[in-house]
């Protein structure tokens, strides 16, 4: 990503500007933004998501122990 971010940071890596040229580059382009987006985010929601996941497998062994503690009663 750090390779694409010194073409993407250019004035001249914009979709409308590339189209002008050339319409499959224009495409191009907007495909190499759209992925260097979704880079963005996913790291931005992927220490969420493990979070989530660690949260949910706490709730589910908590869930386990009050069942085993109301089968006592």
């Amino acid at each position: 990503m750090k390779k694409i971010e010194t073409y993407t940071k250019k004035d001249t890596f914009k979709p409308d500007f590339v189209s002008g040229k050339s319409f499959a580059a224009g495409a191009l382009c907007l495909w190499v933004r759209s992925l260097e987006d979704y880079s963005k985010a996913l790291k931005v929601v992927a220490p969420k998501r493990a979070k989530k996941e660690h949260a949910l497998a706490k709730l589910r062994e908590a869930e386990e122990e009050l069942a085993k503690l109301e089968a006592e009663f």
